[in-house]
């Protein structure tokens, strides 16, 4: 969870850019030309718009709404959410009882205010 939309973009592309850095083969993303390593800026941006695009990732109020938005039409009845904390343990402490405190409970809600067949 960040604070901006901004720096849910630098956070996502510094991690495309890791993530892609780890293949030590050529890169193919669809639409984009068979790059070799290290990873072009170009994939960089592709992948991190990607994961902004669908992912739980940025301020509380994007991730309520792609929850929301990936619950209503999967119709799953339980979530995992897998967070990826900064290194220092308090930082990552505080991050989870932000979406704890901030996210779930509205995901809750409205989840809970949603027609019985889109919440299905």
């Amino acid at each position: 969870m960040t604070d901006s939309p901004g720096q849910a973009e630098r956070l996502t592309r510094d991690r495309a850019r890791f993530v892609l850095s780890l293949n030590h083969r050529r890169v193919r993303l669809p639409g984009l030309p068979l790059t070799e390593p290290p990873p072009t800026e170009e994939h960089v941006g592709a992948l991190a718009g990607r994961i902004l695009a669908t992912h739980p990732v940025g301020p509380a109020e994007t991730r309520v709404e792609r929850l929301v938005h990936h619950i209503a039409t999967s119709g799953c009845t339980r979530v995992m959410c897998q967070v990826e904390g900064p290194e220092d343990t308090d930082r990552t402490l505080a991050l989870l009882e932000r979406l704890a405190t901030r996210v779930l409970p509205a995901v809750r809600r409205r989840i809970g205010a949603l027609p019985a067949a889109a919440a299905r």
